[in-house]
């Protein structure tokens, strides 16, 4: 009994793993896959054998029908199928699955044709998943500027100096991706910070990004390098010392770089972060 516990659990660990992970016959929604036959070294360079062999591919739906208006449904890098004539060394295709497709299940078809016209016919099965490529950011809440507790100088009230935030990004997170093995960490994003009633002073990052912008910019694009799923970033600031200020970091166009995969939930794309007012309290007055 004991057994059979075990295997129903690992067989569900299977459906769960498979479902999730990313792949060409499992591609998630907005992700570009290369599909390819006779080729060396991944679809790169075509074996000669084959040169001047010409290739047909089309698409069906689960019930072998033929998709001749791919609408949402696919997007195809190349002139390939529907009903075109066979094509000379097209012995590789690429395709960005719409969100129709998500769900669904495919039939990929692929016919060679010899010069004295002799066909070899291949097929794979796509089952188009939900994406579930996500980065996302988080609220760091209330707090005061760094300049609470500190001696405000009369005339200097707005001569505070500088307040120092770390905001938290994350591809998913590590223990997700570990145990899916759905991502590769390669992925990049557009950031926007806005500060309401204070000034904006630099933005940086931790070292295991690239960033286009030089740090003095509120706006950038960031590529995040070394197979990190989770990154810091640092964002300093000045307010007005009796006021409050909201800072908010605003995270668009992340994308999942191996397969060209989107955001999947833009819903938590956007961090803030609340400054309390100190008190405004007067100079120190004497009789």
């Amino acid at each position: 009994m004991k057994a059979k516990i075990l295997f129903i659990a690992f067989f569900f660990l299977l459906i769960g793993n498979e479902v999730f992970a990313q792949s060409g016959s499992n591609p998630f929604v907005g992700s570009n896959h290369s599909y390819y036959v006779n080729s060396t070294d991944n679809g790169v360079t075509h074996d000669g054998a084959h040169t001047d062999n010409k290739y047909y591919w089309y698409l069906t739906d689960d019930s072998d029908v033929k998709i001749t208006t791919p609408g949402t449904i696919y997007t195809a890098g190349q002139a390939w199928g529907t009903d075109v004539a066979p094509i000379a060394n097209l012995f590789k295709i690429d395709i960005t699955w719409g969100t129709s497709a998500s769900g669904n299940t495919y039939h990929l078809y692929l016919e060679e044709y010899s010069g004295n016209n002799c066909i070899t016919k291949r097929k794979i099965i796509i089952n188009v998943i939900p994406n579930d490529f996500d980065i996302s950011i988080a609220d760091l809440g209330a707090s005061c500027s760094d300049a609470s507790g500190s001696i405000i100088v009369n005339d200097d009230e707005n001569n505070l100096g500088n307040t120092v935030k770390i905001f938290t990004i994350d591809m998913k997170t590590q223990a997700d991706m570990t145990a899916s093995g759905a991502f590769i960490p390669d992925w990049k994003f557009d950031y926007e910070v806005t500060v309401g009633n204070g000034s904006f002073v630099s933005v940086s990052f931790d070292d295991n990004t690239s960033d286009t912008n030089d740090g003095t910019a509120n706006t950038g694009v960031v590529t995040v390098d070394n197979d990190d799923y989770s990154i810091q970033m640092t964002v300093t600031f000045s307010n007005v010392w009796n006021k409050a200020d909201d800072v908010t970091v605003t995270l668009s166009k992340g994308v999942e770089l191996t397969y060209n995969t989107p955001d999947g939930d833009p819903s938590n794309d956007e961090g803030t972060v609340t400054i309390n007012a100190l008190p405004n309290t007067s100079d120190i007055m004497t009789d």
